[in-house]
């Protein structure tokens, strides 16, 4: 099957298809037509074949051996079409277009930096070649070919026969044509910030919009709001945890979920930065093995949008300055989310090095735009020395990531096309993060002050999200499973109240925060009942080790029905040494009695 004949609606499932079959499976296709290697294989040999003075078959294979390539895919591709004698523009075209289903297969990925945004354009660089970021003529080109149906057209589009260079253009422009295949970290070919695995149905990408900027448009600090989203969470229903602080599968699928992600995707960078910043905020604690909120992290919820972004921005910018406290957090280390998000990377040994050369960039330039295009230029940091890399490699180990792990998240910069060149813009609260500006006061979005509505039936609405009053209600009222954000969350019970009973509350407490919360009055039955439920409740006291009084004769012989209790007189009972005083605290309650008195001990 010649995949490049294809139509892009039959293309997509025999990607799809191939991707699930086994290694041996994939192998055995692999001796017939239709197979490549990896990108990153293709894009090694297409910088040594553009830049060679021999072009001929024997000469390509020659520069293919020197790259070491032990691929079996690419190998036999290369028998194949060498016994067609082809030309080597001719062979590099076909490895590179029947490598997209090996692309697709072997789940290739690239950044918003990476291949979709790489010049054309190849020149010497210290022994080596160098591939300087541009993005003009791609989003050009992607723009003009997006309405080719199939692979073939595409190629129609090239001279005959093309250049090396054309091929080399072609292939990679090309390859930025296949949406869904680029999941690192969640960032589309073109930089778009939607999730990979949103686009895997939709066709190609055309070209973006070119609206100005206005300072309304500018992103939210993401990490913010998912650390929100992940407090809010766990004051709910506390997750279960592995003290190095990897979450289950069951939480981490839930609070994926939560996130708006593909619950069936992998949880990704997305969920566990904003779990860990929560830690190293002292948002959450750990009791035992469980994950739960802590005063901090209720403080936190209590905070507006603007107010999270802001007390964020100025620890974390405390501690990229040197400064050992950090106003708004517990602890001097709350803010070293930075090595999170970039000290990963092997070669970056101080982050905070990264960090400034961006302030030093961002601050020589006195804009706040900056043209990929130009990235190396206006940088103005020396390439890292030895192990031969280059200004390319410096950009994704240090600059690179500082952008893509910090600054977007935190809200700083946006992606933006300025004529035909893709940017990077700096926000309002970039600004004040570079020093540009000396004062920046956080756009606050609109808030419903009672967000919820208590309905007859036990039923809480929520008009609008409100993490702080879902975690309060998470202390009486039960959550409906699967619900999140708007809409029917919560339902009030006789199990949720008793539990809360035995937390220390009473129905005073209840009625007081749904009231506070309600943008109408609390249905009358909702509160008789309420008061109801904690009013059933019997208080019974441990005197000592065996005996139990009661507040009533009645409680008493309630005891004797349902333990086989001895009666020692009209409100006090015994029972026999073996009891365990924790099976009969909750044997007890389920029979709506609820026994007190922490300070005494059964004897064994």
């Amino acid at each position: 099957m010649n995949f490049a004949q294809l139509p892009w609606e039959q293309l997509q499932p025999e990607l799809a298809r191939f991707a699930a079959l086994p290694l041996a499976e994939r192998k055995r296709q692999a001796d017939g037509p239709g197979q490549g290697a990896p990108l990153d294989i293709f894009l090694h040999a297409a910088r040594r074949i553009a830049t060679t003075t021999d072009p001929s078959p024997a000469r390509t294979l020659s520069l293919l051996a020197e790259l070491g390539i032990d691929s079996y895919f690419l190998q036999r591709r290369i028998e194949l079409l060498t016994e067609s004698q082809q030309d080597s523009s001719e062979l590099l075209t076909g490895l590179l277009a029947e490598g997209i289903l090996d692309l697709a297969a072997t789940g290739a990925m690239w950044a918003w930096e990476g291949i979709a945004l790489r010049d054309l354009k190849v020149t010497p660089h210290d022994g080596l070649l160098q591939f300087r970021l541009r993005g003009q003529e791609l989003l050009r080109w992607v723009a003009e070919q997006a309405e080719a149906p199939t692979l073939a057209e595409v190629a129609a589009r090239l001279p005959d026969p093309p250049t090396r260079c054309q091929v080399l253009r072609w292939t990679t422009q090309n390859l930025a044509l296949v949406p869904g295949f680029c999941a690192r970290r969640g960032q589309p070919t073109l930089g778009r910030p939607a999730m990979a695995y949103a686009n895997r149905n939709r066709g190609p990408p055309v070209r973006p919009d070119r609206q100005p900027h206005h300072p309304g448009d500018d992103p939210g600090c993401a990490l913010a709001e998912d650390v929100t989203v992940i407090v809010a969470e766990l004051a709910v229903q506390p997750a279960r945890a592995r003290r190095d602080w990897v979450l289950r599968v069951i939480d981490a699928k839930r609070l994926t979920v939560r996130l708006g992600l593909d619950p069936d995707a992998p949880p990704g960078d997305r969920l566990a930065q904003a779990f860990n910043a929560a830690h190293m905020l002292r948002l959450v604690k750990q009791v035992s093995q469980e994950t739960r909120v802590s005063e901090t992290g209720l403080g936190w919820l209590r905070l507006d949008a603007g107010e999270r972004q802001q007390r964020l921005l100025a620890g974390l910018l405390g501690f990229l300055q040197g400064k050992k406290s950090q106003a708004g957090f517990d602890d001097h280390n709350a803010a070293q989310l930075i090595y999170r998000a970039v000290g990963r990377h092997q070669r970056v040994h101080n982050p905070q090095h990264a960090w400034s050369d961006l302030v030093t960039a961002w601050r020589g330039l006195g804009t706040e735009t900056w043209l990929l295009g130009q990235a190396y230029t206006w940088w103005g940091r020396h390439p890292p020395r030895g192990g031969g890399l280059n200004a390319e490699h410096s950009w994704r180990t240090v600059l690179g990531p500082a952008l893509d792990g910090l600054a977007i998240p935190l809200g700083l910069i946006r992606r933006d096309i300025v004529g035909e060149r893709a940017t990077i813009r700096l926000t309002a609260a970039g600004r004040w993060a570079v020093g540009l500006d000396d004062d920046w006061t956080p756009a606050v979005a609109a808030t419903i002050e009672r967000p919820i509505i208590v309905q007859a039936d036990h039923t809480i609405v929520f008009l609008a999200p409100a993490p702080a009053v879902e975690a309060e209600l998470g202390s009486f009222a039960d959550r409906l499973p699967g619900a999140h954000g708007t809409g029917a969350l919560f339902k009030l019970g006789k199990a949720a109240c008793r539990r809360a009973a035995v937390a220390g509350l009473d129905a005073a407490h209840a009625l007081r925060v749904l009231a506070a919360a309600a943008s109408k009055p609390v249905p009358a039955n909702v509160e008789r009942e309420i008061t109801g439920w904690f009013g059933q409740l019997r208080q019974a006291h441990a005197a000592q080790a065996l005996v139990i009084t009661t507040a009533d004769e009645d409680t008493a012989t309630r005891l004797v029905a349902l333990l086989g209790a001895t009666r020692l007189g009209p409100q006090a009972v015994s029972l026999p040494a073996a009891t365990r005083r924790g099976e009969l605290q909750r044997r007890l309650l389920k029979d709506g009695i609820l026994l007190n008195g922490a300070g005494h001990e059964l004897s064994r």
